[in-house]
């Protein structure tokens, strides 16, 4: 079972400050143009490329999943969002680590992340609903099935 969060529910003062933020607004300001808030609440599944053994603290974790094959585990991810939430947009892509007092301006909220965080090198799955939503449900579960034959869980 996997549970994937709505954007509105990672601001939760009891989650770990590496977690807790406000995913559906971003800040930055570039001369006279303002990048600010997005009109509608989405989930989003959040990943790293890289293993970083400091992520245990940071995350507050005792495991972590490594995955062998990205394509099927993305596929299998995307399958079960669509069995209990059908007719979403899904759209996958990695974080893009952005100074708000700098330029480039980031093409899309919902991959926008504070520099700060660039050695997280997250990658991103978001589900967005065709109608703008202010708030979703806290979260959703996904039964995934047996993901052995393409990742293998790491507990501390």
């Amino acid at each position: 079972m996997l549970r994937v969060r709505s954007a509105s529910s990672y601001q939760d003062e009891s989650l770990p400050a590496s977690i807790r933020d406000n995913e559906l607004r971003f800040d930055q300001t570039i001369g006279p143009i303002r990048f600010t808030k997005l009109e509608s609440d989405y989930y989003l599944s959040s990943y790293s490329a890289r293993f970083e053994s400091r992520a245990f603290d940071d995350f507050d974790a005792d495991a972590c999943l490594i995955i062998r094959d990205p394509n099927s585990f993305g596929a299998r991810i995307v399958k079960a969002f669509e069995a209990v939430m059908p007719g979403w947009e899904n759209t996958f892509g990695a974080a893009s680590y952005v100074d708000p007092l700098r330029a480039p301006l980031c093409d899309d909220i919902r991959f926008a992340k504070h520099f700060r965080y660039a050695y997280q090198a997250e990658a991103r799955f978001v589900w967005t609903p065709l109608k703008p939503v202010a708030r979703l449900q806290h979260h959703v579960e996904l039964e995934l099935g047996d993901l052995s034959s393409f990742c293998e869980l790491i507990a501390l």
